[in-house]
């Protein structure tokens, strides 16, 4: 692998662009010699000569990298989880019984609209009732 290989995410530590290894190279090699000794800059160090020589992922160097970088700052917090809405209930279909329908045709033959009538006798005065109801319980003799 070479130096100009690039980053899949620039970084901005102290507003300088490091999008290749050869930026993070020369960003590590200018830093004071107490921030360098630092663990976080060491294992950077390392995970990026080793992204250079082949034997290491570039993921590794970047990841080391932002490590170092942000690891003096402080972790954002979190956000609070956003609760889902709350559905609302189905409602149940309120369904007509057979007998309850609406007639196709009205009493004399015109398909307007006459109410609901019974659909055994066609007897519209009968709304509601179950005057058809037969009884499973009824034993014929």
């Amino acid at each position: 692998m070479s130096w100009s290989r690039a980053f899949d995410d620039p970084m901005l530590p102290d507003g300088c662009m490091l999008c290749t290894l050869r930026d993070a190279g020369e960003y590590i090699q200018v830093l004071p010699r107490a921030k360098y000794k630092q663990p976080e800059w060491e294992v950077a160090a390392e995970m990026l000569s080793a992204a250079v020589e082949g034997s290491g992922p570039l993921m590794f160097a970047e990841i080391a990298m932002r490590k170092a970088v942000n690891a003096g700052k402080p972790a954002p917090e979190p956000t609070p989880p956003r609760r889902p809405k709350k559905m609302k209930r189905p409602q149940p279909i309120k369904k007509v019984p057979a007998h309850m329908r609406q007639a196709e045709l009205g009493p004399n033959g015109d398909s307007g609209f006459r109410g609901y009538a019974c659909a055994i006798c066609r007897d519209p005065s009968r709304l509601g009732s179950f005057h058809h109801y037969v009884s499973p319980f009824k034993v014929a003799l």
